[in-house]
């Protein structure tokens, strides 16, 4: 009798084994390392390494597929996602393949974009989305946005700004996937920034331009930035870019302006005026020289005489990403016009605070200001692969 029973719970002790690791190849002995347990034997943390995938039983009804370098903790039943990839479904057996890739760069100033790949077979959901700044105490919520599809898959997501107004040195990206409230999966991430020091540089401005910005009407220049905001904070689901961004000048010749500078703006009578952290690329050029869209897009401000930006176009590239060109002689294009990847759309001269010819070409994500040569090399998102990661 002993024996019998000895059989049997020898037998469950098994099948609970093959369950919970019925899609790799662990061993006993690698399985034990992996999983920790209360004093009642009740699971309470699951760890797996880059080439390990568990399933767990939740219930009669439902199985959790545990992703390579993923580790949940587990209290009174409920599942705690401390990182990686989580799949809820009603069979052990589960051949859905969902993958994630960070793309572009993680330094300050710069902007990443988080893509995930989704089974075609799943059709409806919704999703929750939140990117912390974890130093900044700042969460964002983008939205989901489709990129592409092949015959499979279909490629989802998003952009993570970097502005280099912050001193963060690390974000966390969480996206659940849901349908009908129910979980589908769960992903949680987090992602080391590299720093940068911003070099410093003293603007001077002649007589008349001094005299200009000492008359700027301020109240009109909130107004101004409050509208550019509104535009930036829309967003648009469909990519309009499909490929690497170009400059805006053809065979430019220098940059007078970096990103992210520390400016000092002087007056002609010696008068320190303000500091500020100069959030564009600055191209210096001739008079009318043309300016040309870096990649397809749709106008949502063509604006005369701001104060201190002067002439302005911004447009809308899709995915909340847009950009922006100051400082213009003359516009071309219209609010609502479609531009194509290398249409000129405006010609260069010094309206605003401008100590000479010049394009000041910016982007934003979210209205968060990026620089905008973070996006001549894109072209990994639409790549149907995904081994793509940059450090």
């Amino acid at each position: 009798m002993k024996k019998v029973i000895f059989c049997i719970i020898f037998l469950i002790s098994t099948l609970s084994l093959v369950l919970i690791n019925s899609l790799d190849s662990l061993d006993k002995k690698s399985l034990k390392n992996n999983i920790k347990y209360l004093e009642d034997n009740k699971i309470s943390n699951i760890k797996t390494d880059e080439n390990s995938t568990i399933i767990y039983k939740i219930n009669k009804n439902n199985f959790v597929k545990i992703y390579p370098n993923t580790e949940i903790g587990i209290n009174n039943g409920e599942i705690h996602l401390k990182y990686g990839i989580l799949f809820f479904h009603d069979k052990i057996e589960n051949k859905y393949d969902i993958a994630t890739t960070f793309l572009l760069k993680n330094v300050w100033g710069k902007a990443n974009y988080f893509r995930i790949k989704i089974p075609n077979s799943i059709t409806t959901f919704n999703a929750v989305t939140k990117v912390n700044y974890l130093d900044q105490n700042l969460t964002i919520t983008p939205t989901l946005n489709k990129l592409f599809t092949n015959e499979n898959y279909t490629y989802y997501g998003f952009f993570i700004p970097y502005s280099p107004l912050w001193t963060d040195k690390k974000v966390e990206v969480y996206v659940e996937l849901l349908n009908n409230k129910n979980t589908i999966c769960k992903i949680k991430n987090s992602i080391d920034i590299e720093s940068v020091v911003w070099q410093k540089q003293t603007i001077k401005f002649n007589e008349t331009k001094s005299n200009e910005l000492t008359n700027v009407d301020r109240k009109k220049y909130e107004k101004e930035k409050s509208d550019r905001y509104i535009i930036w904070n829309k967003n648009s689901e469909n990519p309009l870019f499909k490929s690497n961004f170009s400059y805006p000048l053809q065979n430019y010749e220098r940059v007078s302006s970096d990103f992210g500078l520390i400016r000092e703006w002087t007056f002609s009578n010696g008068k320190v005026n303000s500091k500020d952290t100069h959030l564009g690329v600055d191209f210096p050029g001739i008079i009318n020289g043309n300016i040309y869209a870096p990649a397809d897009g749709i106008v949502k401000s063509a604006e005369a005489n701001t104060e201190y930006l002067g002439n302005i176009i911004i447009i809308d590239h899709g995915h909340s990403l847009f950009t922006d060109y100051n400082h213009l002689n003359e516009m071309v294009v219209t609010v609502g016009q479609f531009v194509k990847k290398g249409e000129i759309i405006a010609k260069m001269g010094m309206t605003g605070a401008a100590t000479g010819v010049h394009l000041h070409w910016s982007s934003r994500i979210y209205g968060v200001p990026v620089d905008p040569r973070t996006f001549l090399d894109i072209e990994d998102l639409f790549k149907d692969t995904d081994d793509l990661s940059k450090e």
